[in-house]
């Protein structure tokens, strides 16, 4: 699956969260997500912008990754902790030799 491809499906997994829970988070981990999200999962008609904001900031940053010899130890992606971890998630989720560093 492509850089792109793999971003929009992560995000339309995300979006299915917040909008439905369909992995059943706790009340409490489902409240922060929700809240963190509120103006995505009350607006339906900014979904679309959201979306393409998300690939968009993504973008640049695939490409680098992309362009990054694989190596022993995993490259590096430090979290500003300024949400609750989605691009964290995501990133980590890509590629093997890439960890999200805190």
């Amino acid at each position: 699956m492509s850089g792109s491809n793999s971003a929009l499906a992560f995000y339309h997994q995300l979006e299915a969260e917040i909008l439905e829970n369909h992995h059943g988070l706790k009340f409490d981990d489902y409240a922060t997500v929700s809240h963190y999200y509120a103006s995505l999962k009350n607006n339906a008609s900014l979904r679309a912008f959201y979306r393409y904001n998300w690939m968009r900031r993504l973008a640049p940053m695939q490409a680098l990754i992309s362009s990054l010899a694989p190596r022993r130890i995993p490259w590096r992606i430090p979290d500003a902790r300024s949400g609750v971890g989605t691009e964290s998630i995501f990133w980590s989720t890509r590629v093997m030799t890439l960890r999200s560093w805190v």
